[in-house]
């Protein structure tokens, strides 16, 4: 073989048929066959009239300026890689004369892409309930053109309307499989038509099972005892996590499960617990439970829990009472005695609980702070030989300061009690206690045939012993008499308020007695006997009962604001209000329908009987106020003293814009009409000259039944009106009551400023 070196003018001549001197060579050249797509093949042909020796052919070829790598045959098949380009190939080879040749071919066109038609894709999303929204997910590799036609289908039939990418499920649809059409020209020019799969058939919205929560034995609820709570939600709950524990709205760190165990530092507290959260089907939810009772230290279920828990009781304990047998028949069980001297206790029933503690017992309450709330007590006695017994006795003894008894039921005293005793119900001794919302009756008719009362308050001379107590509206209530008219024990009472004629009567006990209901309460002279000073009495009904208002002994008490009506027709033992001459102040009480016959009673009553009591004699007579009182056919409406009349027990009034109107018509005024006969003021003692009688107007039969002094002060005072029986110029105001108006107006007690109470108004629950 002959070698040929090729310069590039060789180059040149070799491919235009160049030479060596001694032969002359025909050059060879190449063509190409083939299209330039994508996929196809090109085909490269060596033609030389020397003469090809095949075995020396070599090839590569080229995509545009650069080596197709591994391109080394008289074929190519053109891929991917060489779209947009042309393609060439350079051969070389020896030729039959001896000349070595290489033959570079002309360029293609530019190899195209082959266009192949890959069939689109469509599927839907969204669930198939009524108001989801399903939509369209479509793709193709060829491109999607701008022009897409969208047709929802409802077990196979078009929904009307339904031509866009998304589509609402109506009820319209309920039951039926929800599928999606498309038409379009994708953006290689090829026509299509797809369908996406079906739904499952559509069901109707979900609607939302508001979820509940409740709080296992709620009314049990005992420190150291696991409360369980129990959400319900029909949608399902599997999300609901994070619960809120609180106690007295106060929320407990950590307690964020479903059930919690109260410590020593929940009791007395109201627990609850919350909880926030997405249903399993999607709606919001937020539920909360409160316990209706209080976290307890112990739950009693008869007498012998409760005492011996009595025992054991550290401070800021809570006992509940459940139901079972409270019943003391032993009059001498001292085993059965309770003392109570941890602080800030709450005794309390559970809820549900029907338990009554019966019986003689002693219920003493010797700690502060201390609160009795919602027990049922009945036929009520001391209990021989306890604390409690001495005293006078008593089945409730208070004694601790700030202690609380409230929302109690004390039904009757227990039969055949031992009538001599000064029993009471409820001894309260210490500072600062408060007897509210109870209600007292006696449907044995015990009370009204005794000495002793229902509330006995200690009062003492020495200061800060035994005051600053609040009695609030309480109900007494059906306290009959004995069945014979007119014999009604004198010594009963519903309220004492101290118990001493001698030193201790002088202290100031600064108790409230205000905004109580007493009915058809019968006794002889006393509602409340007050034995002490710096007292209020305001605000208080009483109705269609026997008994006064007795401020006997103590000074600088105040009455005021209270209603007394007796509508009864045969009631000879009422009264209204009694006083002595130590410095009171008796202003703005409505008092109707009296009708005693009885000695020592009246509506307004000056007793100078008092006067001669141990400790009265040690006090100063001081001027006593009346003022703004009306009486209305009230047969005694004034009375002045009975018995001790001397100059030195003259009383100091100050008597002013009262009214009394008697003989009034019994039917305007609800009462009957009494006073008829009688005159208005029983005036059996001289007053001290030093008293005022201003713009009192009586409009009476006669106004006295002699020519004492206080004729004489009452008509020498400015003002003052004496008119005939009847001629009063009354209204009656929005409550019932009735005032004067006119020349009368201003005169008697202003009785907006009055609250008639009803029973609705006091007793256990009423605050709520």
């Amino acid at each position: 073989m002959k070698m040929k070196s090729f310069t590039i003018c060789a180059l040149a001549l070799a491919i235009s048929a160049c030479g060596n001197g001694e032969n002359t060579n025909n050059p060879g050249e190449i063509s190409l066959s083939g299209i330039a797509l994508e996929g196809q093949t090109i085909t490269a042909t060596v033609t030389d009239n020397d003469g090809v020796i095949a075995s020396t052919l070599r090839f590569q070829w080229r995509s545009g300026n650069s080596l197709i790598d591994g391109a080394n045959g008289p074929t190519l098949e053109l891929t991917a890689d060489q779209v947009g380009d042309p393609v060439s190939v350079v051969a070389s080879y020896d030729d039959e004369a001896g000349f070595t040749e290489v033959v570079l071919s002309r360029q293609t066109t530019d190899v195209e892409r082959l266009i192949v038609n890959i069939i689109g894709t469509l599927s839907i999303s969204g669930e198939a309930i009524v108001g989801s929204l399903l939509s369209a997910s479509l793709s193709d590799e060829n491109g999607i053109g701008e022009s897409i036609n969208y047709q929802w289908v409802a077990d196979g039939q078009a929904i009307e309307g339904a031509a866009d990418a998304t589509f609402e499920i109506t009820e319209a649809q309920i039951g039926t499989a929800i599928s999606l059409m498309v038409t379009y020209t994708d953006n290689d020019g090829f026509d299509e038509t797809l369908s996406s799969d079906s739904t499952a058939p559509v069901i109707a919205a979900p609607s939302n099972s508001q979820a509940t929560i409740s709080i296992a034995e709620s009314t049990l609820l005992v420190a150291g005892t696991q409360v369980v709570s129990t959400l319900v939600d029909g949608n399902g709950s599997s999300n609901a996590t994070d619960y809120v524990w609180m106690a007295d709205d106060v929320v407990i760190a950590g307690a964020n499960t479903s059930t919690y165990t109260p410590t020593s530092d929940d009791r007395g507290k109201v627990l609850s617990v919350s909880i926030s959260f997405t249903d399993d089907e999607g709606f919001s939810e937020t539920a909360s439970a409160t316990a209706s009772g209080v976290v307890h230290t112990v739950i009693t279920d008869s007498l012998a829990d409760l005492v011996a828990a009595s025992a054991t009781l550290v401070d800021g304990d809570v006992i509940g009472i459940n139901t079972g047998n409270y019943a003391n028949t032993d009059t001498d069980a001292i085993a059965n005695s309770m003392t109570f001297t941890a602080n800030n206790l709450l005794i309390q029933p559970v809820l549900g609980s029907t338990a009554v503690i019966s019986g003689p017992m002693c219920f003493e309450l010797n700690g502060d702070g201390i609160t009795v709330d919602g027990l049922r007590f009945a036929d009520v006695n001391t209990l021989n030989g306890s604390n409690c017994a001495s005293s006078g006795g008593s089945a409730i003894t208070m004694r601790g300061d700030g202690v609380t008894f409230s929302n109690n039921v004390i039904d009757s005293e227990q039969v055949g009690r031992d009538q001599s005793a000064q029993f009471s119900w409820i001894a309260l001794r210490g500072v600062g206690s408060t007897i509210t919302r109870n209600s007292f009756t006696d449907s044995t008719g015990q009370k009204a045939l005794t000495s002793g009362g229902v509330i006995s308050v200690y009062s003492s001379a020495t200061a800060g012993v035994n005051q600053d107590h609040t009695i609030s509206y309480n109900l007494f209530k059906d306290f009959p008499d004995n069945g014979t008219a007119g014999d009604r024990n004198g010594s009963a009472y519903m309220i004492q308020l101290g118990r001493s004629t001698g030193a201790d009567s002088q202290g100031v006990l600064n108790t409230s007695v205000q905004f109580n209901l007493f009915k058809n309460v019968t006794l002889d002279r006393r509602y409340i006997k007050v034995q002490s000073g710096g007292n209020t009495i305001d605000s208080n009904t009483f109705l269609d009962g026997s008994g006064m208002i007795a401020l006997e002994d103590g000074n600088n008490n105040v009455v005021s604001n209270n209603i007394i009506i007796n509508s009864l027709s045969d009631n000879s033992d009422d009264g209204g209000i009694s006083y002595g001459p130590f410095g009171h102040t008796i202003s703005n009480n409505y008092i109707a329908g009296l009708r005693t016959t009885s000695g020592d009673r009246a509506g307004l009553y000056a007793n100078s009987d008092v006067i001669t009591n141990s400790g009265n004699a040690t006090s100063t007579i001081a001027l006593v106020t009346v003022a703004n009182n009306s009486i209305f056919n009230s047969r005694e409406a004034l009375e002045f003293g009975s018995r001790e009349c001397s100059a030195s027990a003259q009383f100091i009034v100050d008597f002013d814009n009262n009214l009394i109107a008697n003989d009034e018509e019994g039917d305007n005024l609800g009462l009957a009409s009494n006073g008829r006969s009688r005159e208005a003021i029983q005036d059996d003692c001289d007053l001290d000259a030093s008293s005022d009688f201003d713009n009192n107007h009586i409009y009476s039969r006669d106004i006295t039944n002699s020519g004492s002094s206080f004729f004489a002060l009452f008509v020498g005072s400015a003002g003052n009106i004496e008119g005939a029986q009847g001629d009063a110029d009354i209204a009656q105001a929005s409550n019932g009551l009735w005032q004067g108006q006119n020349a009368d107006a201003d005169i008697g007690a202003d009785v907006s400023a009055l609250t008639f109470l009803t029973e609705a108004d006091v007793g256990p629950g009423s605050e709520n």
